[in-house]
């Protein structure tokens, strides 16, 4: 017969530790011990019943009165087929626990059929009174505890700051449907930078885009640049260099031979010019730069015209790393998706350098804002 069945706070097993809670269930059988289950739960905000055992029953034995009892520590594992928890027999000696593993058939030898069915069909995360109980208990300690992480508010004021400079997605998506050229798109995209971190920011809000970021091409072009380039990432920077085309012609040819637009070959062609700098010639020096650039424009010392910095501010990346180059081409329009992905990925394979190749209508949808 079950006789206690509740959420037990046993707060703090010492002083710097951090406060839990699980739920105590008691049954009683027939010429027998009672036998308390110390069951985990997935709302506990303190340390599990396995690293604190033994406070937890030094607790119910002084506060609660538990003296005789028998201490099972209990997982529940929930499956809808499969009942696969897991019971343990906890014995303090010498202020140490020790555990000695149970069966399904012992604990039920321990309870009773009856109780044993009891106890597995009533599941925790399942149990309103249970979960109502936790939450008491947890609010109590922690008005904020579900509360989503604050931010600071240097950073709550740079995402404002940028989400008024915002365009609208629907705007874009209006220019590309025009069927508007290379000049078009890029006059729009300079005014809302967000559009590149919002897509390619890993962790979300930590990113740094520059336009028109200067790579020479050796001798041949000693002012040569990418459209877009997009600093992100942790420890070790990525360096995301984007090159994009118009919205004026199908990204493959529907000749038969699903050949990429001349817009795009010469798309890779210039990324491949750019980057033999980097990748062959001097890939130390490039890294160097773009530190440089990164501490100039996290500092508001930026010599570009147009940059900008994501709501988080400064990157949690160490210069002295190697850094991580990507390569996007975005262009063109896509007439059959599923058929044209198979083609984008043979052209991304196919070449040493690796790129990223979208159209637009691909692009677009990896954009989080709604409108």
């Amino acid at each position: 017969m079950k006789i206690l069945d509740f959420v037990f706070d046993f707060g703090k097993p010492s002083f710097n530790g951090t406060g839990g809670l699980c739920r105590v269930r008691t049954y009683v059988a027939k010429d027998s011990k009672p036998v308390t289950f110390l069951t985990e739960l997935d709302k506990n905000d303190g340390q599990s019943v396995t690293n604190a055992v033994e406070f937890i029953i030094d607790k119910l034995i002084l506060d609660r009165g538990f003296n005789e009892h028998v201490f099972i520590e209990h997982y529940e594992r929930d499956n809808d087929i499969l009942f696969h928890d897991t019971f343990d027999m906890v014995f303090i000696e010498n202020k140490k626990p020790k555990w000695n593993q149970l069966s399904k058939i012992e604990v039920e030898n321990l309870i009773g059929k009856d109780d044993f069915t009891d106890l597995k069909n009533d599941r925790s995360s399942k149990n309103e009174r249970i979960l109502k109980q936790a939450d008491s208990i947890r609010f109590k300690r922690n008005p904020w505890i579900d509360s989503p992480y604050q931010k600071s508010n240097s950073f709550i004021q740079r995402k404002l700051s940028i989400e008024k400079q915002m365009k609208s997605k629907n705007d874009l998506i209006k220019l590309i449907e025009s069927k508007c050229i290379e000049q078009d798109l890029l006059a729009f995209l300079k005014q809302d930078l967000s559009f590149f971190g919002e897509v390619y920011s890993n962790p979300e809000d930590e990113y740094i885009v520059f336009s028109e970021f200067p790579i020479e091409n050796g001798s041949k072009d000693k002012n040569g640049s990418i459209d877009f380039v997009v600093f992100t990432g942790r420890s070790r920077m990525d360096v995301i260099l984007i090159e994009i085309k118009g919205a004026n012609f199908n990204l493959f040819n529907q000749n038969g031979y699903c050949q990429p637009h001349a817009d795009i070959s010469k798309a890779h062609q210039q990324i491949r010019d750019r980057l033999h700098v980097a990748y062959y010639e001097n890939m130390s020096s490039f890294r160097k730069q773009c530190h440089i650039f990164r501490n100039e424009a996290e500092n508001g010392k930026s010599s570009f015209k147009n940059y900008l910095v994501g709501a988080e501010g400064k990157l949690q990346v160490d210069p002295n790393k190697e850094i991580k180059i990507r390569t996007v081409i975005i262009g063109g329009r896509t007439q059959d998706d599923q058929k044209e992905s198979l083609e984008r990925h043979k052209f991304e394979r196919s070449h040493t350098i690796p790129i990223t190749l979208e159209s637009w209508d691909t692009w677009i949808r990896k954009l989080k804002r709604e409108n």
